[in-house]
């Protein structure tokens, strides 16, 4: 069991290709530098392109759409209201080694928001909203601690 790099759960984890596959080549290795785990839920969301990765921030920025479609119906967006969170500090290796690559990749391409702008526009919106409501870490220049519990819940925190 390994601990969801989103919402912390123990889980039996599935790897999660920050940047999709289908984007390499044939012959070019996707694996490294490219894997997260996560758990089954939290996998599903993400290929919905519910969250992604912030390249500087090293942190998960969640969408604001309030629901998805399936083939058959909508599914809420179970993260919508947490805004960002960041990832267990046990994964901050797997993090680092993803490259920017990759990262800008999911970002430009798998995830989604309301205004259907480009990522770039939806973070420096997120980021003046953080700055409103206290949540702006100035000498860090990214958002203040906030983790995911297993039960969906926010917790906040201070950097050292």
């Amino acid at each position: 069991m390994v601990k969801c790099s989103v919402c912390r759960i123990d889980s039996f984890a599935e790897n999660a290709h920050v940047r999709a596959r289908h984007k390499f080549r044939e012959n070019e290795f996707h694996m490294y530098q490219n894997i997260l785990p996560i758990c089954p839920n939290c996998h599903y969301f993400f290929d919905k392109k519910a969250f992604t990765l912030h390249h500087d921030w090293k942190c998960w920025v969640f969408s604001d759409f309030r629901q998805f479609e399936t083939s058959s119906s909508s599914v809420k967006n179970p993260y919508r209201d947490f805004l960002y969170a960041y990832p267990p500090e046990e994964h901050t290796i797997l993090i680092n080694q993803i490259s920017e690559q990759n990262i800008l990749s999911n970002q430009d391409e798998e995830f989604r928001n309301n205004t259907n702008k480009p990522a770039k526009f939806f973070f420096r919106s997120l980021k003046m909203r953080l700055q409103a409501i206290g949540r702006w870490h100035k000498r860090d220049n990214r958002p203040k601690q906030r983790f995911l519990d297993t039960t969906m819940k926010c917790i906040d925190g201070e950097l050292d």
